[in-house]
């Protein structure tokens, strides 16, 4: 049974199809950094052709997302939708490289910049601004404009100890 995704960005629609719980069909094509020059490098910003991926080390691994094949257009801002469990963590992973490619090609455009969003925060122990800073040195007029940037004046106005805030994870 396939279940049809779709998403509208721009006037662009984005098609997933989903099987049995796993990521089926999404549109993007992908290159090895290292082995591109400039000239082979794709027009989009991520192209993926016919590429599998497993969470472990091996071939014989049990391989999650199996003969995908997309584009990701460059300039464009992209989502990928699904119910929980069809595979959106795991091909957004598999985009970074952050599990094995047991076949196929993914190629990334070296122009250009990509931001992932993680569902899991990553922070630390301490109070927001050492959150926000993340080791930096403090900055007064950068970091007000991060924060500004960010639409967060309104947020720590309202804490107790404003960016002073303890953060805990638990």
């Amino acid at each position: 049974m396939f279940s049809d995704l779709f998403g509208k960005i721009e006037g662009k629609k984005l098609l997933v199809l989903v099987e049995n719980g796993t990521l089926a069909k999404v549109k993007i094509f992908s290159l090895d950094k290292e082995n591109l020059s400039k000239s082979d490098e794709p027009k989009d910003s991520v192209v993926v052709e016919k590429a599998s991926f497993s969470y472990g080390i091996s071939k014989e691994d049990q391989v999650v997302l199996t003969d995908i094949s997309t584009s990701i257009e460059k300039g464009k801002v992209t989502m990928v939708l699904g119910s929980v469990g069809t595979g959106k963590s795991s091909f957004l992973l598999a985009l970074l490289g952050e599990i094995t490619k047991v076949a196929g090609t993914v190629q990334w455009n070296r122009d250009g910049n990509v931001a992932f969003v993680s569902q899991n925060p990553w922070l630390i122990n301490a109070s927001l601004r050492e959150n926000i800073l993340m080791g930096k040195r403090f900055i007064s007029r950068k970091y007000n404009n991060v924060i500004s940037l960010c639409a967060l004046k309104q947020d720590i106005a309202l804490l107790p100890d404003g960016d002073r805030l303890d953060i805990r994870i638990h």
